[in-house]
C-alpha cells in the first residue's frame, strides 16, 4: 500500500453500509469531501465550517497547549532574570518550547479536522492520545523543518517563504498519512514513536505543495487566514498598551496573578487564530491531494466498496 493511500484506509469506515450510513448522517460527516477541486474561497469556506463545528474543542485545547509558554513569557517580562547568560538561555528555552507546543497544537487540530473532512470523525480523546504518542517523531519533524528553513536562508538558496510553502503540508501529512490517526480496526504501525513518520512527512510535503498554481493558492489562503487572525492579536495588544490593561492588572494583582491573566488572555486569542490557520492548511493539503493524486475519486471508490461490502454481508 502506498503512503498516499494510508489516510483513506485509516479514516474511512471499513465495515458495512450501516456504519457508513451512520457516519454520513452525523453532523461532522455532513460535508464529506465531495468530488472536484476547490478554489481559494471554497477552501476558506470549508475551513470555516470545520473550524466552527469543533470551535470549543479547538480553541480550548490549543489554549491549554499554548498557556504554559505564554505564562513563562509573561513571567519573563514581569521579572526578567538579572544574569545575562540565564537571560539568554531562558529566552531560547521559551522559543524552543513554543515551537514544540505550536506543532502539537497544529497536529492535534489537523487530526480532528482531517478526520471530519474525510467523513470519519474521531473522538477528541483518541486524537489527543494519538498526537501525544507521536511526540518524539513530531519533535524530530519540527527540528528538521527548522534546520531546513535556516539552511535555506543562510545559503540564500530559496527565500524563506518558499521553504515554508514547500514544507506547509508536512504537519497534515504527519497527522493523517503516517499513522497518527488510528486505523478503524485498531491496527498499529511499527513506527510507534513516529520517527519514520517525520521523514515521510518531509519527503511527501514538497511533492504535494510544488507547482506555480499551488504557490499562488497557498499565498492567497495564507494571507486571508492571517487577515482573520490579525484582529484578535491587535485587539489584545491595544488592551495592554493603549488601554493600560497590564498596568491596571499590576495595580490590583501580584506579579504571578498578572502573568496568569495576561497569559490566559493571549493564549486564548492566539488559539483562535492558530486553530483556524491549522484547519485552513489541512483543507489546502486535502485539496492539493485531490488535484495531484485524485483523492476525491479514491474516497468515492472507498465509500462505494464499503456499501457493496455491507450489502453482500446481509
Amino acid at each position: 500500500m502506498g503512503l498516499a493511500d494510508v489516510s483513506i484506509q485509516r479514516l474511512l469506515p471499513a465495515s458495512g453500509a450501516g456504519e457508513l450510513g451512520h457516519r454520513e448522517a452525523s453532523p461532522a460527516a455532513a460535508g464529506v469531501w465531495s468530488p472536484g477541486e476547490l478554489g481559494v474561497g471554497q477552501v476558506l469556506d470549508r475551513a470555516f465550517e470545520l473550524f466552527l463545528h469543533r470551535f470549543g474543542t479547538y480553541v480550548g485545547f490549543v489554549t491549554l497547549f499554548l498557556l504554559p509558554i505564554h505564562l513563562a513569557a509573561e513571567l519573563f517580562v514581569l521579572a526578567p532574570p538579572t544574569d545575562q547568560s540565564f537571560f539568554v538561555a531562558y529566552g531560547q528555552g521559551i522559543f524552543t518550547f513554543f515551537i514544540v507546543l505550536w506543532g502539537v497544537a497544529r497536529v492535534f487540530v489537523a487530526t480532528l479536522a482531517g478526520s471530519d473532512a474525510l467523513g470519519r470523525p474521531l473522538p477528541v480523546s483518541h486524537a489527543l492520545r494519538a498526537t501525544l504518542a507521536r511526540l518524539p517523531g513530531l519533535i524530530l519533524l519540527l527540528l528538521l523543518a527548522t534546520l531546513i528553513q535556516a539552511a535555506g536562508f543562510l545559503a540564500c538558496v530559496l527565500p524563506v517563504f518558499l521553504v515554508v510553502w514547500l514544507l506547509e503540508p508536512a504537519l497534515p501529512v504527519f497527522a493523517l498519512e503516517s499513522g497518527v490517526a488510528p486505523a478503524p480496526g485498531g491496527g498499529r504501525r511499527r513506527d510507534v514513536l513516529g520517527f519514520s513518520a517525520a521523514f515521510d512527512a518531509l519527503r511527501r510535503a514538497p511533492r504535494i505543495a510544488r507547482g506555480g498554481s499551488s504557490l499562488l493558492r497557498w499565498v492567497a489562503c495564507t494571507f486571508l487566514s492571517l487577515v482573520f487572525a490579525a484582529p484578535f492579536l491587535l485587539q489584545f495588544q491595544s488592551f495592554q498598551s493603549e488601554l493600560g490593561f497590564r498596568e491596571a492588572l499590576q495595580a490590583e494583582l501580584p506579579p504571578a496573578g498578572t502573568a496568569l491573566v495576561l497569559a490566559c488572555a493571549s493564549a486564548f486569542l492566539q488559539a483562535i487564530g492558530l486553530g483556524f490557520r491549522s484547519v485552513v492548511v489541512c483543507v489546502f493539503y486535502l485539496d492539493e491531494r485531490v488535484r495531484k493524486e485524485g483523492l476525491d475519486l479514491e474516497l468515492a471508490l472507498a465509500r462505494r466498496n464499503a456499501l457493496r461490502a455491507g450489502r453482500s454481508s446481509r
